[in-house]
């Protein structure tokens, strides 16, 4: 409290000491003056607190004081005269350290984000969170990661992360990327890893890593784990189906391709290759031009799966393809299936059944069938054939000459 006029300390608490570096003694006694302690840019502010006609009876403003030790602090002072008639005028001066009460708001705000923080991440029951401190020691260990990994909370705190979970030969590795972040280095990128629970099973995750700092400066590492075990697992599933149907589909000793909307390989076998005198690989998202066949047969290829693809309907076409090895003309009978992909895109499947050995034997039956004619014409022979079976009797045009029968005269029976 100081007096009005001739402003001087009447009474000061023992923690002003706290604030500006003099104790209460030395502001009562005269030998510090909290007015001299005013920085000279805010004199005029005091001024006007003591001018007669110009301060309010109460208020508040913001003032730099300087400390014992050189330095210039920013206060907040809240003033209030007493009883207008008094005398001395008494004026009631309290003051705040304003920084101190911002790190203090701030200290409050931090604890009560930090609260959140961690009630939050306690209470995702699929996200496994924990947080380690720069010597890798557990401070942070969710209800998440105690299903995931096997450890409670308590096996868990103040252990190091590589002894609970992470497997003996990532251990180094990690060790290194963790020091390197603690020092200033890289981040660890998020990632998917293999890592352990605690009866050494296998634990698949995908791991992201945050970095914070404590209010001592300290790192802080968070991480955050999701189980992807059963995607894995689903994964290694559909790799095995997928090589035992590409183990099928090559065992077929027939060419089966799959072909998209414009006339282009999506997917063949072995026969397919070898008779492109390629690999089935190299056959993707090309067309068989590519692989020496004609442009007018491949052309022919692409307009007969784009018609069918088109319609919408199975078809069974003969069709003609040469080898590319050989050089040899091959026949088919093929069955297309057009299909639609899982965006409904156009699809076909295809089907060659070779049929070239069959071709070549009807072929071979047919001209053994015209000499045979042509002996029977040359030689006069009448030839009659009894199906025992059916009773059904074919004659050649020979036999009805030589009964004096017009063809179709006579029942072809035994009766």
């Amino acid at each position: 409290m100081v007096g009005h006029p001739g402003p001087r300390t009447i009474a000061a608490s023992d923690s002003i000491s706290a604030l500006l570096g003099f104790s209460a003694t030395q502001f009562l006694d005269g030998s510090a003056s909290w007015m001299d302690l005013v920085h000279a840019d805010d004199q005029a502010i005091i001024a006007r607190l003591f001018a007669d006609d110009a301060a309010p009876a109460q208020g508040g403003l913001t003032i730099r004081l300087r400390h014992q030790d050189g330095d210039i602090r920013c206060l907040k002072l809240d003033y209030q005269w007493g009883p207008q008639d008094a005398q001395p005028a008494v004026l009631e001066l309290r003051l705040t350290d304003v920084q101190a009460q911002r790190a203090q708001h701030a200290h409050l705000a931090l604890a009560e984000d930090e609260l959140r923080f961690k009630t939050l991440f306690e209470q995702l029951p699929a996200i496994s969170v924990q947080g380690y401190n720069r010597a890798r020691q557990v401070i942070f260990w969710n209800h998440a990661s105690q299903r995931l990994y096997g450890y409670t909370r308590e096996q868990a705190m103040g252990q190091q992360l590589e002894a609970l979970i992470i497997p003996e030969p990532m251990r180094e590795t990690v060790i290194g990327l963790i020091t390197d972040w603690n020092n200033g280095g890289p981040a660890i990128a998020a990632s998917e890893l293999t890592l352990q629970n605690a009866q050494g099973q296998t634990v698949e995750v995908f791991s992201s890593h945050v970095m914070f700092t404590d209010a001592q400066g300290e790192p802080e590492m968070y991480c955050v784990d999701i189980d992807i075990s059963q995607r894995k697992q689903a994964e290694q599933a559909l790799r095995a189906s997928e090589s035992f149907l590409r183990t099928i589909i090559d065992e077929i000793p027939d060419p089966l391709v799959l072909k998209d909307q414009q006339g282009n390989f999506l997917l063949c076998n072995q026969a397919t290759a070898k008779l492109y005198n390629t690999t089935p690989s190299a056959m993707v998202g090309k067309h068989d031009g590519d692989f020496g066949v004609p442009k007018d047969l491949a052309d022919a290829f692409r307009q007969n799966v784009q018609a069918i693809m088109a319609k919408g309907v199975a078809e069974i076409v003969f069709e003609d393809s040469r080898d590319a090895t050989t050089g040899e003309l091959r026949h088919y009978r093929s069955i297309k299936k057009p299909l639609k992909d899982s965006n409904g895109q156009d699809q076909i499947l295809v089907l060659a059944q070779d049929i070239t050995d069959v071709i070549r034997v009807q072929s071979q039956l047919r001209q053994s069938e015209l000499r045979l004619l042509h002996v029977l014409e040359v030689t006069r022979e009448s030839i009659w054939d009894w199906d025992v079976p059916s009773g059904a009797v074919l004659h050649n045009h020979q036999w009805f000459d030589a009964l004096g029968y017009a063809e179709g005269e006579v029942e072809s029976t035994m009766q």
